[in-house]
């Protein structure tokens, strides 16, 4: 565990318990991040233990069939859950870097940086300098920004939503 130089909060850079993996879904399926419809808490820890849920990704590779056999659902609730799924991908890419769990980057930061690039890989390549010369952004969401993109296993998560289907590009919305 680390303690932030002027935070109260203690962290833990490297987990391997599984806990945050489970705390980013969570987030990722809330209303306020990728907004899946119906999609909540309950879903996230009722499907992992079952091994269907471990990363983001997964949300996005459900098995609808194996889920429709499950005690309380049904072809309905699954298909409802796929339709609400399939519409989460399409969100501007805003809601989507919002819903990474960068420590600092909120819905408003998400906004401003979407508004400045085409591609959310794009990230990869930004300096501090280039989040600063935005407005409201400063150098703690620049470097916490940039140390996501340079971790090789986030890139390659984020390749790999977007090969089922998550949009990572510029939208009319963003």
């Amino acid at each position: 565990l680390i303690q932030e130089e002027g935070e109260a909060a203690w962290r833990c850079p490297n987990c391997v318990c599984g806990q945050q993996d489970l705390q980013r879904m969570i987030f990722h399926v809330s209303k306020v991040a990728m907004d899946i419809d119906g999609f909540g808490e309950s879903y996230i820890r009722r499907f992992h233990p079952l091994g269907w849920l471990n990363r983001l990704a997964d949300i996005y590779r459900l098995d609808y069939e194996q889920i429709e056999q499950l005690e309380g659902f049904g072809t309905k609730s699954a298909e409802q859950l796929k339709k609400a799924i399939e519409k989460a991908k399409q969100n501007p890419i805003h809601r989507l870097l919002h819903s990474l769990s960068v420590h600092h980057l909120g819905k408003k930061a998400s906004k401003l940086i979407a508004a400045e690039i085409e591609h959310v890989l794009d990230l990869q390549n930004w300096t501090e300098e280039d989040f600063t010369h935005i407005k409201d952004i400063g150098p703690i969401v620049a470097k916490n920004v940039i140390a996501f993109f340079q971790e090789a296993q986030n890139i390659s998560l984020l390749k790999e939503m977007g090969s089922l289907g998550v949009n990572l590009a510029q939208t009319e919305d963003d």
